[in-house]
This record gives C-alpha cells, structure tokens and sequence, in this order.
C-alpha cells in the first residue's frame, strides 16, 4: 500500500472519500472549517445539530458544502429529544450523510430522512446509534 495513497475499504468506496476517517460531530465543538478540513483531507467531516434551530443548520450546512466544493460530510442528531426539524433543515440545504446517536430512527425519522441518501443503511455503531 502506498504510504501518500488512498486506503480503500467498503466504507470509504460507499461515501466517496479516500481514508477512512471520521471527524467526530460533537455538537458545537465541531465547526464547518474543522469538517471541512478533514473532508478536503480526504476524510469525512462531521457535525452535530442536535440543539441548534433549522435556520443554523441551514448556514452551516451552506458553509459546508461552500468549503468543501459540495464535498462529502456527516450531520449528526441525538434522538433522544425530538430531531424531525433539524434533520429536514439538514437534507434540504444538502446533507447527504447522517449519523445518528442516542436512539433507534425507526421512532423519528421522516420519511424525507429514510431516503436521505437515495439508498437507506443501518448498522448499529455504540450505544443503539444506527448510521444511515
């Protein structure tokens, strides 16, 4: 394997990055140049929306897309409380990627969010978290 080369895996051919890295979405730690950074890297970048209002999302999800070249990321939502709004801001400014923590999508997704990615997948990741 070269060293300065792509490590490809299911994972990283099945979300269109090159190394199989994942920017941790922890809520308002994580900031659009920070995902941005790690996606131009040839990782995937994360943020978490759990607690923020759908008109944030949107902007951060614009900055996203504006400083990654519309390239791939994560947003991020705890449902444990109620997500329906935020993940809908999310896939309507562009989001392609969600990951889940804290609950089963089962019990909260939209229908708009079950078909987020054109093609649904589950798996189950930590404490009941599914990816989708």
């Amino acid at each position: 394997m070269d060293a300065d080369g792509p490590i490809a895996t299911s994972f990283t051919r099945l979300l269109g990055i090159r190394h199989p890295i994942v920017s941790a979405p922890m809520g308002r730690a994580s900031q659009p140049e920070l995902a941005a950074a790690v996606t131009n890297a040839g990782g995937l970048g994360g943020l978490g929306f759990s607690w923020d209002s759908p008109e944030r999302i949107e902007a951060l999800v614009g900055a996203v897309r504006r400083l990654t070249n519309d390239g791939p990321f994560l947003a991020n939502f705890a449902l444990e409380w109620d997500q329906h709004q935020q993940m809908d801001a999310a896939l309507s400014a562009g989001a392609r990627i969600i990951s889940f923590f804290w609950g089963d999508i089962a019990l909260h997704g939209s229908s708009k969010s079950r078909r987020c990615a054109g093609r649904p997948h589950r798996r189950k990741s930590g404490r009941g978290a599914s990816i989708a």
